[in-house]
């Protein structure tokens, strides 16, 4: 039984990389609330500016799940900066 079940969870990893991949504007919509991908770009720097200081004040949060959400929705902000902003 477990190798089913590890196969199972391997097969629903892949499945969700699949959907990730053919819609790679989901994780910037379910994350920020808006598409970067039609916005001009000063519109887009002011977002980003907005959710960079957001997410900066709980950097150190008390509560670590919290501190880990800041750090990744940085990283998402940093990734959608560099694809969309440095070009």
């Amino acid at each position: 039984k477990p190798v089913l079940l590890q196969n199972e969870l391997n097969s629903k990893n892949e499945e969700k990389q699949e959907k990730e991949t053919a819609n790679p504007l989901s994780k910037y919509e379910q994350a920020f609330g808006f598409n970067p991908y039609s916005m001009d770009k000063d519109d887009l720097k002011v977002r980003l500016l907005d959710e960079k200081k957001k997410w900066l004040n709980r950097i150190n949060a008390p509560n670590i799940e919290k501190r880990q959400e800041a750090e990744r929705m940085l990283m998402l902000i940093e990734e959608l900066e560099k694809e969309l902003l440095v070009s």
